[in-house]
């Protein structure tokens, strides 16, 4: 009888299974990053070619979790600037099973990037967390096909760049990100 009521109470304590339902999401647009750092002589704000991966699994009625890579790439000064990131995510539809929802993520980015300090130009490179929110809208364009306009902003803080021209204090990239996406579901 013991080991009964053992197993009974670890089914019942058991988390539910998620959802067999995946979903996919490849996403293109225009970003805009904004760097800025204590020393820096400017704020700084380039444009560029922005994009994303994105993939998970649905776990509740209003609730999908996955996983995102972002990028975002331009040509500065002939060296390529960057900011990279992977993030846990997680997508809140208020009325399901489509249209408006919120997202927000965290995880790694890296950046690359040109400064001006001091009267010298440098080129330099970084690793922190990242942080993301943004909207987005499901529209449906098929049996499991969606449309999905986004818009959201990432977040990669690093406290200190150090530089040929001297350390950059606590330098912030912030993404700006405008796409529209392919959703599958």
């Amino acid at each position: 009888m013991r080991a009964g009521g053992r197993l009974l109470l670890l089914l019942a304590l058991a988390p539910a299974p998620l959802s067999a339902q995946a979903w996919y999401t490849i996403g293109a647009g225009a970003g805009g990053n904004r760097v800025d750092c204590e020393n820096c002589e400017s704020i700084e704000r380039f444009w560029g070619g922005s994009g994303y991966l994105r993939a998970g699994g649905t776990v509740g009625e209003h609730v999908r979790v996955g996983g995102e890579l972002v990028f975002w790439q331009k040509s500065i000064e002939g060296s390529d600037a960057y900011l990279r990131a992977i993030e846990g995510v997680v997508l809140w539809h208020p009325s399901p099973p489509g249209g408006f929802f919120g997202q927000a993520g965290l995880g790694l980015g890296r950046i690359r990037n040109v400064f001006t300090t001091e009267g010298t130009t440098v080129r330099a490179s970084e690793t922190g967390l990242s942080v993301m929110v943004g909207v987005g809208y499901d529209l449906r364009v098929g049996n499991r096909v969606f449309l999905t306009p986004s818009l959201m902003s990432i977040a990669v803080p690093a406290a200190t760049i150090d530089t040929p021209a001297g350390p950059l204090d606590n330098m912030v990239a912030t993404l700006f990100f405008a796409g529209l996406g392919v959703t599958i579901r």
